[in-house]
């Protein structure tokens, strides 16, 4: 059904149907989610790509411009990794207390898409960074602390271009294995995702995988780009319009996303049969593995809150185990989507006028989903179980 507009100018879309996001593992270009501050870029396929260091890191390091044939002739991996706005679900939040800012995004900002590309560490390794026990004990200290900034070129509503960081430590480590993407489920990046070249940064928030990369610079501290510093953060429930940017500057810019979990059919106040498949996605952005994903039915009484029905989900003895669709692999770095099923027999509730669906996650280390999470200003990291209301048996 292609995508809902959220915003035209900047272009801002997501999935009009969830269904039909959840229909595929891998996520087909017409239904993957654009975020943008600003216009679409056309970049010359030959432009460069410095990676510039900055001399306060290290004099000895000697800048390198890379074009996108070099790349191209490099080591070409391909992960599955799922890109998440951390706005997604703030729809759900702005129910909560009372709206939150920004767009009112529901819960398909999610997209879970083949990359290819070579990866940045080896790269940074080659320029001599590295955090290896033979390097110079005070220059380790420095490639420890600093931060890789990626700049786009796309010209910004709030700043001259869109930016954002990662600390060094977490690339060259593997933590965030950040890939210079080239391809998309296995076609040319599109324009209007980032191509000819964007970064993925698994695990972490969709504003950290910068489109249109122009630029890469090794920086003492982290970007001071405005929306790494008064955007993206998950401020406290306390923080209101008036004290927001006093907030934002002591608040940490959000890195990884949370474990959560998300029904997508059936839908709120949909006429189900008495039997109905239940399907979702589950996603965390630590890399660990989705071990359990589960489902419960409540009665949904005449004017319950959100609230009220977890706590009787809570309490329940009935939640049952969802089928999982996931990658193969390590439980340490599965940075894919999992997607889940389960037949769900409603008979024992056809006397019911309205019943609720409920899921929570689990990961391989035992962390769960949690229960409820705190309402915060711009809407950020709505993370809780998810709750499908008003359904009915017909």
């Amino acid at each position: 059904m292609g995508l809902a507009v959220l915003d035209a100018v900047p272009f801002n879309a997501e999935p009009s149907s969830l269904p039909d996001l959840t229909a595929h593992y891998l996520t087909p270009k017409s239904l993957v989610f654009q975020r943008n501050h600003g216009p679409f870029v056309l970049l010359d396929e030959s432009q460069s790509i410095p990676v510039t260091i900055e001399s306060h890191i290290s004099k000895r390091i000697s800048p390198r411009s890379l074009l996108l044939s070099e790349l191209r002739q490099r080591e070409q991996v391909s992960s599955t990794v799922t890109l998440q706005c951390a706005g997604n679900r703030r729809k759900e939040m702005s129910t909560q207390k009372h709206e939150t800012e920004g767009l009112q995004w529901g819960s398909g900002t999610i997209a879970n898409c083949l990359w290819t590309g070579p990866l940045l560490a080896p790269i940074l390794q080659e320029m001599g960074i590295s955090l290896d026990q033979t390097v110079d004990a005070e220059e380790r200290q420095r490639w420890e602390n600093a931060h890789v900034e990626f700049v786009s070129d796309q010209v910004c509503q709030e700043d001259e271009r869109f930016a954002s960081s990662i600390p060094l430590s977490e690339i060259l480590s593997g933590a965030c294995p950040v890939m210079l993407a080239l391809k998309m489920n296995s076609d040319d990046l599109p324009l209007e995702h980032g191509g000819p070249l964007r970064i993925i940064a698994p695990g972490l928030i969709g504003a950290r995988s910068v489109k249109w990369l122009c630029r890469i610079h090794i920086r003492s501290k982290e970007s001071q780009n405005f929306y790494m510093q008064y955007d993206y953060k998950k401020l406290p429930p306390c923080a209101d319009a008036d004290t927001k940017t006093d907030w934002m500057e002591k608040t940490p810019a959000l890195a990884h996303f949370s474990l959560h979990s998300v029904i997508t059919q059936p839908e709120p106040g949909s006429g189900v049969k008495s039997t109905v498949k239940v399907q979702g996605y589950a996603t965390s952005g630590t890399g660990k593995r989705i071990a359990s994903v589960q489902i419960a039915i409540v009665t949904q009484e005449e004017g319950a809150s959100e609230d009220a029905i977890k706590d009787d989900a809570e309490k329940s003895d009935d939640w049952q185990e969802a089928t999982l669709v996931q990658d193969a692999g390590s439980d340490s770095q599965q940075w894919g989507w999992c997607l889940f099923s389960l037949d769900v027999n409603l008979e024992a509730h056809k006397a019911q006028s309205k019943i609720a669906l409920i899921s929570r996650a689990t990961l391989v280390d035992g962390t769960r989903q949690v229960k409820k999470a705190e309402w915060n200003l711009r809407g950020l990291e709505h993370c809780d179980w998810s709750v499908v209301r008003s359904i009915s048996i017909v």
